[in-house]
């Protein structure tokens, strides 16, 4: 949603179809962004309902003429307007959950009108808008858990840009392929120097859930029941960059107190930036951020920049999404999404991280989230089972690991109630490889 090292998938560098090839213009979403965030409630209140998924795939063209939906609660359709957030009522009187609520919280509210004053002349929210999708739908008594994404808020049609950005709304944290905390520090500085930016208010606080199913904040044992070396490894060289430039800034003057608001003071006496501080900040970077190619004279390869891309960075993860990314940083550009299909009213927007080729070997650590496609884990298993990424004394490791448990010893442990995030994101990852690893096996 991006990270260490960076896998992405690519913006072109011209208004074209998306390439799979990475080192282009590529994107660095979150977790899924603020993926795990509960709505609270604010107040304003619009509860929107869709349409089935049956209903669309069936009547996708007629669709294309249903009503939009106003960001100031103004028009909509059938099921759609001002009223209570949370649950609406079903003829029958059965308390169901509308498919999503529109953000309306301050920080939202604030979210827009900067964006619409920095993009004058581009009607982004008349297109889409930030909203909470539920995470179930089991129509349980208890609300269930919501994600926060970007949903349109009128028809499009294939072909339209859905989001644009100008590259000067974007906030650049440096060159891509130098060390990731340096981009992490710059980020820190960024948000000290500019506190009340409303596209820094929209980011998952540190001690926010958001982070907890990335492998960056896992505990030791947590680490270890992933049954995977690759990832810990990775995971614990990562956290000694964070340690060691944690010491290098601490020598540099003036230094940086950050409380647990991610608000920012000036503070001589106190060392900065802490230590879970910077680690918060590169998972942001990984996370958050897209790599975005520069302009070219021709003569040389044009840089590639690590930019935070207000709302664009909000999109969701969805493996099989044709929408496209396009643009680049250079002034006067533009940052785009363009619609690979057509999007019907109230539907999310989201696009392919990675470009369709990373793994939740990657996800887990740079976003927090598992893909539950299963491509997600065969691109795991192919490397093992290939050797196309994994020398054989690496993937002999991994073999030993995944055998310490079954795969029903496995769903037995993810059936007890009391697990923690990071434990139960662990032990879903390797119930998903042993069984990716198996099918493949199977069919060889």
């Amino acid at each position: 949603m991006l990270r260490f090292p960076n896998t992405f998938f690519g913006f072109k560098a011209y208004d074209g179809p998306l390439s799979t090839t990475t080192n282009v213009l590529h994107y660095n979403t979150d977790s899924p962004p603020c993926a795990g965030r509960t709505s609270k409630g604010d107040g304003y209140g619009l509860s929107a309902t869709a349409k089935s998924t049956t209903t669309k795939k069936k009547s996708k063209q007629s669709s294309l003429n249903s009503p939009a939906i106003s960001l100031k609660g103004f028009g909509g359709y059938a099921g759609v307007g001002g009223g209570s957030r949370g649950r609406t009522s079903s003829p029958d009187s059965v308390q169901v959950y509308p498919p999503y609520e529109l953000d309306r919280s301050q920080e939202a509210l604030a979210f827009y009108d900067y964006v619409e004053k920095s993009c004058i002349g581009i009607p982004n929210f008349k297109r889409v808008a930030l909203a909470y999708f539920p995470m179930d739908s089991t129509g349980d008594k208890e609300e269930p858990t919501k994600m926060r994404g970007v949903v349109a808020l009128r028809p499009i049609k294939k072909g339209e840009v859905i989001i644009q950005i100008p590259y000067s709304m974007a906030i650049n944290l440096g060159t891509d392929g130098t060390d990731v905390t340096s981009a992490a520090v710059n980020l820190l500085h960024r948000m000290f120097l500019d506190s009340t930016n409303p596209v820094f208010k929209m980011l998952p606080g540190i001690n926010s859930t958001d982070c907890w199913g990335s492998t960056d904040f896992f505990s030791t044992k947590a680490l270890d029941e992933l049954q995977f070396p690759p990832i810990k490894e990775e995971t614990l060289a990562r956290r000694e960059k964070v340690r060691r430039r944690c010491q290098s800034e601490q020598k540099s003057q003036p230094k940086l107190v950050y409380n647990d608001e991610a608000t920012y003071e000036l503070n001589i006496e106190k060392a900065v930036p802490t230590e879970d501080h910077l680690r918060w900040a590169v998972w942001l970077v990984a996370s958050r951020t897209l790599t975005v190619q520069g302009s070219s004279d021709g003569l040389s390869t044009p840089t590639s920049n690590k930019l935070l891309i207000p709302l664009i960075d909000m999109c969701n993860h969805d493996r099989n999404s044709l929408h496209i990314l396009t643009g680049r940083a250079a002034p006067g550009g533009m940052l785009k999404v363009i619609a690979g299909c057509n999007i019907d009213v109230g539907e999310e927007i989201r696009f392919c991280y990675g470009g369709g080729i990373e793994g939740n070997d990657r996800f887990i650590q740079d976003y927090g989230f598992l893909d539950d496609n299963a491509e997600a884990y065969n691109i795991i298993a192919q490397n093992m089972i290939g050797r196309k990424k994994y020398s054989a004394t690496e993937i002999n490791h991994i073999y030993e690991r995944l055998s310490e448990t079954s795969m029903d010893q496995d769903e037995d442990i993810l059936k007890e109630q009391k697990l923690t995030i990071d434990m139960r994101t662990a032990i879903r990852f390797r119930f998903g490889l042993k069984k990716a690893v198996a099918s493949l096996k199977s069919l060889n």
